[in-house]
């Protein structure tokens, strides 16, 4: 069967190119002519019950986990969020569930200065579906392309926490998470359910970082993304990995980013916790040490069990 990057590369084959488009698929949004010294980057995401989040689950914890994360494509572009679209198919009208759903969704749009401009509601199967979009100014915005050989590799915050997040999971609600995050935001639990889109930082890395991505299929599924868009190689150092959890795993929304090495001192003094884990060379690929890492090997797969 066929991986999910085969079947988007099928489908979006021939279906032109909009007027006003500036980047297109390939990247985590895609950019569009905005408003005078900017661009648009705008990202959509689906999530489907029992593979981005346990059916049964919270509903302001299904509404934040999901929102965050499809935040974190902007994050990953060095965009200011501006507003988002949700559509939500389900098969429920209970006044509690809903309720608590739209309290998930307030919070977050309300955190990281998103609101929601417009949507739709059906009835269904389960699908909650994220349009986000940012503003990046004309010409600075991070994609995947930008990366060469002899430059610095970095990754924001820790991995594998979120996958240690599901593995331990439990049944858990709004306080109990919350109450977690006020102690600890590396704990397993809120790794998983209240992802931290770095938008803060992505955007301090305007000027800095030759290209980035967020780690949203784990680390090194998502470096390949990256080495076959700018046509280089990366190499992690196994022992700088700041990780608390399986690194191939995925749902960290981490940024995994490269820089040239003269941006070194500049980037280490960033407020943000960011590691250099790694370098780019020449041969294009991804290794683990001296290890190469096959490109289909790892990370989250749609069409996989």
């Amino acid at each position: 069967m066929p991986h999910e990057f085969e079947l988007i590369e099928h489908i979006v084959a021939g279906l032109g190119t909009p007027e006003g488009l500036l980047l297109g698929p390939g990247d985590d949004c895609a950019l569009t002519d905005f408003r005078a010294g900017h661009v648009l980057a705008s990202s959509i995401d689906s999530f489907v019950p029992d593979r981005h989040f346990p059916h049964d689950a919270d509903a302001w914890l299904i509404a934040s986990r999901c929102f965050r994360a499809a935040l974190s494509d902007l994050a990953a572009m060095g965009a200011t969020p501006k507003f988002a679209l949700l559509a939500l198919t389900c098969q429920t009208s209970d006044q509690a569930w809903i309720q608590a759903f739209t309290e998930g969704i307030r919070d977050t749009a309300a955190k990281f200065a998103c609101p929601i401009a417009g949507g739709n509601l059906s009835t269904g199967a389960m699908n909650l579906t994220f349009s986000v979009h940012g503003e990046v100014p004309m010409g600075q915005a991070l994609t995947r392309t930008g990366a060469r050989a002899d430059e610095d590799v970095y990754v924001s915050g820790v991995l594998g926490g979120a996958a240690r997040g599901l593995a331990e999971l439990r049944p858990a609600d709004r306080d109990a998470v919350c109450a977690l995050a006020e102690t600890s935001s590396d704990h397993p639990l809120v790794r998983y359910w209240l992802p931290e889109p770095r938008l803060a930082l992505g955007r301090s890395l305007i000027g800095l970082a030759s290209a980035a991505i967020d780690i949203s299929d784990g680390l090194l599924a998502d470096a390949w993304h990256i080495a076959k868009a700018s046509g280089t190689g990366i190499s992690f150092n196994p022992s700088r990995l700041p990780k608390i959890g399986e690194i191939a795993s995925s749902d960290d929304y981490e940024l995994l980013f490269t820089a040239p090495r003269e941006m070194r001192a500049r980037i280490e003094s960033l407020r943000e916790r960011v590691t250099r884990i790694g370098e780019t060379c020449r041969e294009i690929g991804v290794w683990l040490g001296d290890e190469p890492v096959s490109e289909f090997a790892t990370g989250f797969r749609h069409f996989s069990a």
